[in-house]
């Protein structure tokens, strides 16, 4: 059972009261899961953010980013906000779509539309990053989902059929807010044995260009790179994050995801 006990410590003469387990007639120290704590909401300032992602059709030649779209994101200028709308492939999508991203200085802004169909729906506010869109509606999409420009030429996230959520191994960070990555690992998936990919990991720092951060390889026959990191790496504020690869066989499917804690700065 758990019991309170009276702990005197060196320092002071009154003794304090601490968490803890008695088993056998021995007192345990209860030891609270930091992490547990901020996905609860209990530390201020902190938060974590999982990103995942799959590009479902690699090629041989060039390096492809990991998300739903396919072959290389386009990552609008800074100073600018052109992603102003969402719309679907298919006119029954009539439902709640939420939106995660930055705005124009780098802030986060989450926001909702209703779908209109192949229409395009304006944004209450428009962006300079999305990161996520996901389904809060109460009906599967029949059609694909996306986050536009204005002209509905330019795609910057995209939610496949069946999904109901982007699958995007991009991230920037926030405005005002560090980013200290502790996870990484990627795999490959839905191709036959004998297939190896190439990846790597960058960072563009803001006003910058990107630098690679870390390489990788891995197989189709089960093999996998992940890493854990007992030091955090430090991503400043309004950094972009992205994963990418080029396979030995057209048609190679990759998955990657990672993992940050952010704390307010």
């Amino acid at each position: 059972m758990s019991d309170n006990v009276g702990v005197l410590p060196s320092s002071s003469p009154a003794a304090i009261t601490v968490a803890t387990d008695e088993l056998g007639g021995i007192h345990y120290p209860i030891y609270k899961d930091f992490y547990i704590d901020v996905a609860a909401g209990n530390v201020a300032g902190h938060s974590i953010v999982n990103k995942f992602g799959q590009n479902g059709d690699l090629n041989t030649t060039t390096y492809e980013d990991i998300w739903d779209g396919g072959a290389t994101y386009t990552y609008p200028a800074d100073a600018t906000a052109p992603i102003t709308h969402v719309d679907s492939s298919d006119a029954a999508d009539t439902g709640l779509v939420e939106v995660q991203g930055l705005d124009v200085n780098g802030d986060l802004v989450v926001q909702s539309a209703t779908l209109t169909g192949t229409t395009p729906v304006l944004l209450t506010t428009a962006l300079w990053r999305v990161f996520r869109l996901k389904n809060t509606g109460t009906a599967n999409y029949v059609g694909t989902v996306q986050a536009v420009n204005t002209a509905d030429n330019v795609v910057y996230a995209r939610i496949l059929i069946g999904n109901n959520q982007t699958l995007m191994a991009l991230y920037t960070v926030p405005n005002n807010k560090t980013g200290y990555l502790f996870q990484f690992n990627a795999n490959m998936s839905l191709v036959t044995r004998s297939v190896s990919a190439s990846g790597r990991r960058a960072h563009r720092p803001f006003g910058g260009v990107f630098q690679l951060k870390d390489t990788f390889g891995v197989g189709s026959d089960g093999g996998s790179h992940g890493i854990e990191l007992p030091l955090y790496e430090r991503i400043a504020g309004k950094t972009d994050i992205k994963i990418s690869a080029i396979s030995s066989a057209n048609g190679a499917a990759m998955n990657a995801r990672f993992s940050l804690l952010l704390v307010d700065d």
